[in-house]
């Protein structure tokens, strides 16, 4: 069965992503050259991130392609963001990493990447409070200290839920307008 064509709301939005990925690559690459550390970290963490790249790319022509279901391309999308944070986050100083808050952006970066797809955003916002919460415990930090983590974690998470839920809301209206117009 062939696919729908993309309308020009999908399109403008991976358009936009795309410019906002590319506008994000040199100030987080100058971030990453500048790391203290060995050669080797920074190394991984420029793999890392073109990884990534790879991955949001994938994941957007499976978007696009209408494969089955869009939750193959949310998976792909929401895994490839977690890990690649997680390799940044671990290789540049863990708890200390000027990256480390980032844990508690991943689900409004899918917000950003996937608007409308919830299990991007609770899986990504799971994997960040989880990770956190490990490497803050791993560290020695307080009970108390993992707790708020978790906390402001799961806090994050709902109003990222919140927000992409709206935000499948409004993209599904923009869309039945444009059917009807």
């Amino acid at each position: 069965m062939a696919s729908p064509p993309l309308s020009a709301i999908q399109i403008q939005h991976q358009r936009r992503t795309a410019l906002l990925g590319a506008a994000l690559v040199a100030p987080f690459a100058l971030a990453d050259l500048t790391q203290d550390g060995s050669g080797r970290s920074v190394a991984i963490l420029l793999a890392a991130r073109a990884a990534w790249i790879v991955a949001l790319l994938l994941g957007a022509r499976l978007l696009s392609a209408r494969v089955p279901r869009a939750g193959l391309s949310a998976f792909v999308m929401s895994g490839a963001t977690a890990a690649a944070v997680l390799v940044i986050v671990t290789c540049s100083g863990g708890t200390r990493s000027g990256y480390f808050a980032f844990l508690l952006a991943l689900p409004f970066c899918m917000l950003v990447l996937l608007p409308g797809h919830l299990f991007a955003a609770i899986t990504s916002g799971g994997i960040g409070i989880a990770a956190g919460a490990l490497m803050l415990a791993e560290a020695g930090a307080p009970a108390l200290e993992v707790v708020r983590w978790a906390g402001t974690g799961f806090g994050s998470s709902i109003l990222a839920a919140y927000a992409t839920h709206v935000s499948g809301l409004l993209i599904q209206r923009e869309l039945d307008a444009a059917r009807a117009r």
